[in-house]
Formats: structure tokens, C-alpha cells, sequence
């Protein structure tokens, strides 16, 4: 009986074993699920504010060019320009804007 006891101790303190670390992979994985998610939130806005920050020189070299008196009809292919479509035919810097100052 004492053996019996002895080997179902073990067997439970096994399990309990493999019950914490099958809840420690969980947390490990649920961690680093939100990291990767924070990042990817952080990306995406940094993404956004490029574009915005290329719409914004977009707009500004318009107007520069329309009050130096070009015709408007020049300046529709510059109006036309969507950083948008750049960046999803972008395939060498992998959707990165690249860096305008």
C-alpha cells in the first residue's frame, strides 16, 4: 500500500509539474501575442504619419507650383499621386515609406 501511495504522489506531483508549465507557455505565448500586437499598432500609426507627411509636401509643392502661375493642367499628375499606391508596389523596402525630410 505504502508503494501504491508512494507512485500516485508522484504521478500527481508529475502532473501538477506539467500543469504549471503548460501555464507558463500560455502566459509566455499570450505575451508575446500583445507585444507583437503593440508593435504592429506602433507601425501602422508610424505608417500613417508618413503618408500624411508625404500628402502634406504633395499638396505643398502644388500650391508652390500654382502660385508661381504654372497652369493647373501641368499639375494634375502631381495631384494624382497616391503614396498609397507607392507603397503597396513597394516590394523593395517592404512597405517602409522611405524617409523624406
Amino acid at each position: 500500500k505504502a508503494e501504491r501511495d508512494a507512485k500516485l504522489r508522484a504521478a500527481h506531483a508529475h502532473k501538477d509539474e506539467i500543469l504549471v508549465e503548460i501555464s507558463e507557455r500560455e502566459k509566455l505565448r499570450k505575451k508575446e501575442r500583445q507585444v507583437f500586437l503593440a508593435q504592429a499598432k506602433t507601425e501602422q500609426a508610424q505608417r500613417e504619419a508618413d503618408l500624411e507627411r508625404l500628402r502634406r509636401i504633395r499638396n505643398r509643392k502644388v500650391q508652390e507650383l500654382l502660385d508661381q502661375g504654372v497652369d493647373e493642367r501641368y499639375t494634375v499628375q502631381l495631384q494624382g499621386y497616391k503614396p498609397e499606391n507607392v507603397l503597396l508596389k513597394d516590394y523593395k523596402l517592404g512597405g517602409r515609406v522611405p524617409t523624406i525630410n
